[in-house]
């Protein structure tokens, strides 16, 4: 464990040490820049670069300002670390890269929420930022009220497979005694978040003491589908499920956590990298997966029932 938490901390120096340079260069092409999660998160949650690992930089831009951000970032020596996914990246709203051999990692992101909601306008996250220092120099990041719903719903996307992610609600819950929870409230109501807000702070509370006040939790827990959500994600945290049936469960619980139908329409018609990879085809027929999405997932998981009856 010792020499875990050391390989851990020299990782988080090295990235935290490159962070300033990187967005330097974005600021000098006119990119406006918010990091979040990696070393402004180890900071603003825990206090310490040493007691959060990450291994990447997460960088979130305007999506007008996503093809410059890309440009700086070649420029800066950076590759794709996905090569095999450039017909389709225009199905995605982050992209990855790499430079230094694959050692330093940094997803761009021209989104902070999922392309299966309503786009989220990123101006008032901009306008509501505040500032964590690194080192000696003060990064960009979301307020811990915004922050709060943009870790449930990455948490989400990926099923709550890692407690950490709840760890990181606790500790961002218990390092602002003075945090705005209303706030947080009317932007998880805004974009249609509230269930998946639900979830990550009912789980904090229950398996990791988070500080959150009684009413925000009676909140939560109004919604019985909270209630209900909740405790599956809590049965199965640490379960190793079949690949086939994490993938069913996956797109259940993306179904019903969202409480407005717009949204679920638009997640059950919404490609991504997995219909591409069905059958790649090149960029200029993308409206094609629109059109074959839904009878894929209709292939996929509406049979996937019966499969396991048998």
């Amino acid at each position: 464990m010792a020499e875990e938490a050391r390989r851990s901390l020299y990782t988080n120096l090295f990235l935290a040490g490159e962070l300033p340079a990187l967005l330097d260069r974005l600021d000098e092409a006119g990119v406006e820049t918010i990091a979040y999660k990696g070393p402004t998160l180890a900071l603003a949650a825990y206090g310490s670069l040493a007691l959060r690992p990450f291994g990447d930089l997460d960088l979130v831009v305007r999506e007008r300002d996503f093809a410059r951000a890309k440009a700086v970032l070649a420029a800066a020596g950076f590759t794709p670390a996905i090569d095999d996914f450039a017909a389709v990246r225009h199905l995605s709203h982050e992209q990855a890269f790499e430079a230094r051999s694959g050692r330093l990692q940094v997803d761009l992101h021209g989104r902070l929420f999922s392309r299966e909601l309503f786009p989220v306008a990123l101006e008032p996250f901009l306008s509501r930022r505040v500032v964590v220092r690194v080192g000696e120099r003060e990064i960009a990041t979301l307020r811990t009220e915004d922050l709060l719903v943009v870790l449930c719903e990455h948490a989400h996307k990926h099923l709550w497979t890692r407690l950490v992610w709840l760890a990181d609600l606790a500790h961002l819950s218990a390092a602002r005694a003075d945090l705005d929870w209303e706030a947080t409230r009317e932007l998880a109501r805004a974009t249609g978040s509230r269930r998946v807000l639900g979830i990550g702070l009912v789980l904090a509370a229950e398996l990791l003491a988070a500080p959150v006040p009684e009413a925000v939790l009676a909140w939560c827990r109004s919604d019985a589908a909270v209630v209900k959500l909740s405790a599956e994600v809590r049965g199965r945290l640490f379960a190793r499920l079949p690949e086939e049936l994490v993938d069913l469960e996956l797109s259940a619980l993306q179904w019903r956590s969202r409480e407005r139908w717009s949204d679920r329409i638009r997640y059950a018609l919404t490609p991504n990298e997995s219909d591409w990879m069905v059958r790649p085809l090149p960029a200029r027929w993308r409206a094609v997966y629109y059109v074959v999405r839904p009878f894929r997932l209709l292939a996929k998981y509406g049979l996937q029932p019966l499969r396991r009856l048998r």
